[in-house]
């Protein structure tokens, strides 16, 4: 019996995973965007709006 649990859990655990692998990269590159976008507005002059 439980054999049969161990390989039912399996796949949930390898999908999590990958979920949360594809939303540690999203949030990278929000993470990246953002940055750019602040230093750009450090460049124009305004101050970061730490708000947004």
């Amino acid at each position: 019996m439980s054999s049969i649990e161990d390989t039912k859990e399996k796949p949930k655990s390898v999908k999590s995973t990958a979920k949360f692998n594809d939303l540690s990269i999203a949030l990278k590159k929000n993470l990246q965007r953002r940055k750019k976008v602040q230093k750009e507005k450090n460049n124009i002059g305004n101050k970061p709006d730490l708000t947004y």
